[in-house]
C-alpha cells in the first residue's frame, strides 16, 4: 500500500487531507495488531522528510533506516521502520 505518498502529495489541503488519512490508517493498523510499517524511501529526500513529519504527528514515531529493503524497492532507496505508538501505552 503506498499511503505515505499522501505525505509527499502537493496541493493546499495537503497537511489536512494527509493528517486525516493517515490517522484513519493507523488507527485501522493499530486494530489489525500490527506494531510496525515497513516501507521504502530515498533517504534524506524531501518525501523522506515529509514522511518523517507526518509520522511524527500521527505516532508519536520517527521512522528508522533498515539493513534490509522491502523487495519492491528502487536502488537508490533504503528500507525504513515506522514503529506504531497507540495513545495509551499499556501499563
Amino acid at each position: 500500500m503506498f499511503v505515505w505518498q499522501f505525505a509527499a502529495s502537493e496541493g493546499p489541503e495537503r497537511e489536512t487531507a494527509s493528517l486525516a488519512i493517515l490517522t484513519e490508517f493507523h488507527q485501522v493498523a493499530v486494530g489489525l495488531g500490527m506494531q510496525s510499517i515497513v516501507f521504502s524511501s530515498v533517504p534524506n529526500s524531501a518525501a523522506y522528510r515529509a514522511i518523517r513529519r507526518y509520522a511524527w504527528k500521527v505516532c508519536s514515531s520517527v521512522p528508522r533506516a533498515m539493513n534490509s529493503l522491502p523487495p519492491f524497492s528502487e536502488p537508490v532507496e533504503t528500507g525504513v521502520l515506522l514503529v506504531l505508538k497507540t495513545e495509551t501505552e499499556p501499563e
